[in-house]
């Protein structure tokens, strides 16, 4: 009977950044963890209920609540 695989590390490179979502009162310059904002992270300023998302090193509006 051969013996089980176990793996130990596993070392890799994710081809698509992982997006995330901040909700913030103000303009994020960073994520919440201090990394650089990456192409497509999104933006909630729950001060205006204004959602933006993160292209091309600014951040673009995508929408607006109209309950307020």
């Amino acid at each position: 009977m051969a013996a089980p695989l176990l793996t130990i590390a596993s070392i890799g490179v994710t081809p698509n950044p992982i997006n995330v979502f901040i909700v913030s009162d103000t303009e994020p310059e960073f994520r919440d963890n201090g990394g650089d904002l990456q192409q497509g992270d999104r933006w909630f300023d729950k001060a205006i209920g204004l959602e933006s998302i993160y292209v091309d090193n600014r951040w673009v509006a995508m929408s607006q609540s109209l309950s307020k």
